[in-house]
């Protein structure tokens, strides 16, 4: 072990060979703030190696000298630290410089101990030969990098090159997540479009979408695509080949996307795939290139790059060959519903999921999707009459039935379950399922599939999937609040049973007739979670930013604002009396709304649900 104040100490007495070594400012800075940051926070690093030379008494780097230097530096006060890597109060930090280290972390920094291995009076072959085989491991791919990176994006990454059309249609080679970068790079596209995404630009794109998760509209969207993609390349016989460089994937991603964006591609999954395999097999023929400019073109900026020009080039190249062949059915140039004919929509709806057997209720008109009954990917009009309005579990539950059975027959279904639901009867049924529902879970824990089993015998007549949709408002569907939560007070004890399953039970805390105030509910579900040290301090940072309070909470200020502890004023939107996590002092932003067309709850009680079940 060799402490830095040791190696700073006698830093004459460790020099480098440069017969083998890089130059010593061969590193980026942003490698050697990334390091000085490691060395903060006392993470590992790779062993040092050293050959000692005792006729010198000089220790030799053999391998290890970047990080030295590196070292060296940052105690010289000439590598400033980088809010990247040690966050915004340390941006900008040197050792001891004019804004410097506190002294809690210049002894972290100086005690720091280096994992050395050291040779002794090695010869110069000797050496060469140790250093070739530390340097003989193959150095990471794109891919190996990008699957180590942090952040859920890497979760979306993962997703996306686990499809069947990156799985198993692209020829691309497999080994080492050889498929990661080309999912990276639609990722990329998914969000900037045709911009440049050399690996510098993927890197720092993965950087800052760290929070890019597999429920975003994005990953969404990518899903779609490559939907449509398998159904033109089907898994089987799989590895196309010319479908088996990267350029080629990401050129028939971009052109497949934008086409679907613009036409109805039904019926032209063949074209599609006959179309790439013929304009393949022109542009790599020399005689077909030489009379042709546009093949030339392709050809020349297919072999590599990835600059914005390079990769729109290959889009509009393979989209305007592909409608000089074909003529699939233009949709209707206004896809997307203006804000005001959601909001009528929305009104309409009377702020409800239109699907008779969903409960959903929505904070406002963007929270509510909104559906085309002709299926717009077939020609259907961005139209109010064609539109209805569907939370999100409905919306994906339609979309996947119209994969399996044809439009009649959802349109069928549609007007059955809205003549079913039509009747006073049924109203009914729901009022006696929801307290049905109350009275199983009070008696019992149960779970969802015990619910819907007791409520089959219950209630014979109704139909399963109805009864199965209601449980699922009532007790919780994916991140939402649960609808007796919401609205009726009611306190849910979940516990996870022995066959790893959750069940529900009714708290002694519950008060089905009483519905608290926002704010109390607010303050007093805080302070359980303050109690059970529920709040992680990432997560605490976290409520200290307006723009994760707004995405999370709808309010527009900061959920905490951190104050000292001789604070004695009071803040405007922020209640007075302060609160304590973690040692630390805050006060709660006051700010909370509950009005039909913005109602704050819904949202607070999904996050206080998220952070209780983890």
């Amino acid at each position: 072990m060799l402490r830095i104040q040791d190696l700073i100490n006698h830093r004459n007495k460790y020099k480098v060979d440069y017969n083998y070594q890089r130059p010593n400012d061969a590193w980026s800075l942003d490698d050697k703030q990334c390091l000085i940051d490691t060395i903060l926070k006392d993470e590992p690093m790779p062993l040092f190696f050293f050959n000692i030379i005792s006729s010198e008494g000089v220790n030799y780097i053999v391998d290890g000298q970047q990080r030295i230097n590196c070292i060296l530096q940052f105690y010289d006060n000439k590598i400033k630290l980088s809010k990247k890597y040690s966050g915004e109060e340390n941006h900008g930090k040197t050792f001891n410089g004019n804004i410097g280290l506190n002294t809690e972390e210049m002894n972290q920094f100086l005690d720091y101990k280096l994992k050395t291995y050291v040779l002794e009076d090695y010869d110069d072959e000797r050496v060469r030969l140790i250093f070739s085989r530390l340097q003989r491991g193959k150095p990471l791919q794109l891919g190996e990098r990008l699957n180590a990176m942090p952040g859920k994006i890497v979760q979306c990454m993962r997703g996306i090159a686990n499809h069947d059309f990156l799985k198993e249609s692209v020829g691309v080679s497999k080994n080492r997540y050889g498929v990661y970068p080309d999912a990276a790079r639609i990722l990329y596209y998914e969000i900037h479009g045709a911009k440049q995404m050399g690996s510098k630009e993927i890197y720092d794109f993965f950087d800052l979408r760290k929070a890019l998760d597999i429920h975003s509209k994005a990953y969404k969207s990518i899903q779609s695509t490559l939907n449509v993609l398998l159904n033109c390349f089907p898994k089987e016989p799989g590895d196309y080949k010319y479908l088996e460089k990267h350029a080629w994937v990401l050129a028939v991603y971009s052109m497949v996307r934008e086409l679907n964006l613009r036409y109805s591609l039904h019926n032209h999954e063949n074209n599609i795939r006959d179309f790439v395999k013929e304009f393949h097999s022109k542009i790599y023929n020399e005689l077909l290139r030489s009379s042709n400019t546009t093949y030339q073109r392709f050809y020349d900026n297919i072999r590599g790059g990835w600059s914005e020009k390079i990769i729109s080039l290959r889009r509009d190249i393979l989209i305007l060959e592909f409608l000089k062949k074909h003529t699939p059915i233009e949709l209707d140039d206004r896809r997307q519903i203006s804000d005001e004919e959601k909001i009528t929509a929305f009104g309409l709806a009377k702020g409800k999921c239109t699907n008779p057997i969903c409960d959903v209720v929505f904070k406002d008109y963007k929270e509510a999707e909104y559906h085309h009954e002709d299926l717009y990917s077939l020609g259907g009009k961005s139209e109010l009459k064609n539109i209805k309005v569907l939370c999100t579990d409905c919306h994906d539950d339609i979309h996947r039935v119209s994969k399996t059975e044809n439009l009649k027959t959802e349109k069928s279904l549609d007007k059955d379950l809205v003549s079913d639901f039509s009747n006073s009867k049924t109203n009914k049924y729901k009022d006696g399922v929801i307290k049905t529902i109350l009275k199983l879970i009070t008696a019992n824990p149960k779970s969802q599939i015990d619910i819907l089993n007791e409520l089959t015998e219950i209630f014979p007549e109704r139909k399963r999937s109805s009864m199965q949709n209601t449980i699922r408002a009532q007790l919780g569907r994916k991140s939402q609040p649960t609808r007796m939560e919401e609205e009726n007070g009611v306190v849910f004890d979940v516990i996870i049973n022995k066959d790893n399953v959750r069940t529900f039970s009714l708290s002694s805390n519950s008060k089905t007739n009483y519905k608290k105030p926002i704010g109390t509910l607010v303050k007093e579900k805080l302070n359980k979670l303050i109690n059970k040290d529920l709040i992680s301090p990432e997560e605490i940072i976290s409520l200290q930013r307006a723009d994760y309070s707004k995405q999370t909470f709808h309010i527009q200020f900061p959920f905490l604002q951190k104050i000292k502890s001789n604070y004695n004023s009071k803040i405007p939107r922020y209640w007075k009396k302060p609160i304590t996590i973690k040692g630390e002092m805050f006060l709660v932003c006051s700010e909370w709304y509950e009005q039909p067309n913005n109602n704050d709850r819904p949202y607070f009680l999904s996050w206080y649900k998220n952070l209780r079940m983890k």
